[in-house]
């Protein structure tokens, strides 16, 4: 089964971090979480607009607006 949702905005913008990367940070929390995708996409205010691991779970896929 594969999830699809569709976005249509000019704005929206993506940002995918590897499992691997995200567990080499050690996130503890639900906020560190947070400002370790606010660092890497380098922007402090950012609307979340959809995140969720790809069906394999090698990926995790974030579609934002900043």
């Amino acid at each position: 089964m594969t999830n699809t949702i569709k976005f249509y905005s000019k704005d929206l913008k993506v940002a995918v971090f590897t499992k691997k990367e995200i567990e080499k940070e050690e996130l503890d929390s639900e906020n560190d979480f947070k400002d370790f995708i606010t660092s890497k996409i380098k922007s402090v205010k950012f609307e979340e607009i959809f995140s969720n691991w790809t069906n394999d779970d090698k990926y995790y896929v974030v579609f934002f607006k900043s």
